[in-house]
């Protein structure tokens, strides 16, 4: 994968313009993302989840490529560095997840994860039906 390392505005941009995006912000060090990453990710192989996920992430990049080989990901990841992360995104805590449309708003947000099978079943619906 081509990493020019950092994530862009233009490049979100021209994604959501496109179609509806799925947007996960992870860290590979942090137990509920990848807690998240791992059900979403055999969600998605078990034609559960019908929409692919983008992973955004300010982790360094060899700790990255080696989670995503070893827990098998299939999904798209780019990275942003922390001050992106915070100022721009304005993000709190992760993980965190958006649906955005094709015009930039945002239809989905999920902050935090939870082994509950309820919230599970619920956030792939919800994800499902802006598919």
């Amino acid at each position: 994968m081509d990493k020019e390392s950092l994530i862009s505005q233009k490049y979100l941009e021209e994604v959501v313009k496109e179609e509806n995006t799925f947007l996960i912000f992870f860290s590979p060090s942090c137990e509920a993302c990848v807690k998240e990453l791992e059900f979403i990710n055999k969600s998605y192989k078990e034609n559960e989840l019908k929409k692919k996920p983008i992973l955004i992430t300010a982790s360094e990049e060899h700790i990255v490529d080696k989670f995503i080989k070893d827990k098998d990901i299939p999904f798209e990841y780019y990275f942003i560095t922390e001050e992106e992360l915070d100022k721009k995104i304005g993000v709190g805590s992760i993980p965190l997840s958006f649906v955005i449309d094709k015009e930039g708003n945002v239809n989905m947000g999920k902050n935090g994860w939870s082994s509950d099978k309820s919230f599970q079943k619920e956030l792939i619906e919800k994800v499902n039906s802006f598919n």
